[in-house]
């Protein structure tokens, strides 16, 4: 329960929302805006563009989600750089992130020990 306690804390604040919001904005909000403007302004390059963004957005290897978290947590420490609390918070998840990966790095079968398993 520590570990998820660690690990949540630095994205349980407004400052975090705020900073979730405008990376949002930059990896697919735009995409929407410019839909909806498209559609009231009827801009049909606008529309198409936006709307095939939106469209590829919902694959499933769209790495759009997986950048979204790291952004913000970039935008949290450049927009609040005098939040000690923040960087605190986030200095301890990333000790927490190597202790776990080195535990679990160890409990993986090495291909060695695998092979001498197959025979």
């Amino acid at each position: 329960m520590n570990r998820l306690k660690v690990y949540l804390k630095p994205f349980l604040n407004l400052k975090f929302i705020f900073s979730f919001g405008v990376a949002w904005l930059i990896t697919n909000g735009w995409a929407y805006i410019c839909l909806g403007l498209g559609v009231l302004l009827r801009i049909g390059w606008l529309q198409i563009a936006s709307s095939a963004y939106i469209a590829f957005l919902y694959l499933p290897f769209t790495i759009e989600k997986i950048i979204t978290i790291p952004l913000s947590i970039f935008l949290q420490e450049k927009l609040f750089p005098k939040d000690l609390k923040l960087h605190h918070e986030l200095v301890l998840m990333h000790i927490q992130v190597k202790k776990d990966y080195r535990s679990v790095f160890k409990k993986s079968i090495t291909r060695k020990e695998l092979k001498k398993l197959m025979e």
